[in-house]
């Protein structure tokens, strides 16, 4: 058809139709980035939830089997339960919570927790769960003992930072991205950071300065805090917790702890969750 007024074609010309694609194609980059923004965020809840499901899980079914546990036998792992101090966190064996309760969902699904356990005092315990999702189920997971990790101090600026972690120079382990750290004991306090070393004081109460009473005091709070790893050098010597292990100290604390690691990336930062309970009366 012809236009009657000029005589032209009816149409667009070659530059509008570019013009058009250039703008559907802006369009399209910007809602591509809205839904891959929509999907990892997702992703990201359907984690912590899953993450969540499994540690409640694991808490609920622990509570139970420890409870009926006769931690006066020196059988195996009751033994290391029974005996261990108070000031420390240990692993809860398979012949206390069998490896079969400690699968989340059908066998070979890659999902579970570790158990760990502190006890208080008498027949008080802390008990704590840590989930996980495996990429590659027929690996094993672990819970890797670091020894002297340092808590609260930066080594590059020698300054206090409550989220650095570091291993001891020598040490062959490595820090791992999304891993939990879990406090298993306190070994000590750096003595040369003395002067900055207290407790943040609470409102009302007055900073505790006096080295022995801070020592004494984070023996008893330490074991079983916990934090992820959100950040690590590139050797795997260094890292950034998420959250401070012991916000009501400044300075540098050196712990014995625990990272959870397998043979394969694990598909989910884990979940960590606690519970404090008493076993039976014995009798």
């Amino acid at each position: 058809m012809k236009n009657r007024r000029n005589g032209r074609k009816k149409g667009f010309t070659l530059v509008e139709l570019l013009i058009a694609l250039g703008i559907m194609a802006s369009c399209l980059s910007i809602s591509l980035g809205l839904f891959a923004a929509a999907i990892y965020e997702n992703n990201n809840s359907f984690k912590l939830v899953l993450g969540r499901i499994i540690t409640q899980t694991g808490l609920a079914i622990s509570e139970q089997t420890f409870k009926a546990s006769n931690f006066q036998t020196q059988d195996a792992g009751n033994y290391a339960l029974a005996t261990a101090s108070p000031s420390q966190l240990v692993e809860v064996p398979n012949t206390v919570v069998s490896a079969n309760s400690k699968v989340y969902g059908a066998a070979g699904s890659g999902d579970g927790f570790k158990l760990l356990a502190r006890r208080v005092a008498g027949d008080a315990w802390l008990l704590v769960v840590t989930a996980y999702r495996q990429l590659d189920p027929s690996q094993t997971v672990t819970l890797q003992e670091v020894q002297n990790l340092s808590v609260g101090w930066n080594p590059d600026s020698n300054a206090y930072d409550p989220t650095w972690i570091y291993l001891p120079s020598g040490d062959t382990g490595h820090l791992r991205y999304g891993s939990p750290v879990l406090v298993k004991r306190l070994v000590s306090i750096d003595q040369a950071g003395a002067s900055v070393l207290k407790y943040r004081p609470y409102t009302g109460a007055p900073a505790l300065t006096d080295f022995a009473n801070i020592q004494a005091g984070l023996a008893e709070a330490l074991p079983g805090a916990w934090a992820n790893i959100i950040e690590t050098s590139s050797d795997g010597k260094k890292g950034r917790l998420d959250t401070a292990l012991a916000p009501w100290y400044y300075g540098r604390v050196v712990v014995d702890a625990y990272i959870l690691q397998e043979g394969s990336q694990l598909r989910l930062s884990p979940a960590v969750g606690t519970a404090s309970m008493r076993t039976y009366p014995r009798k």
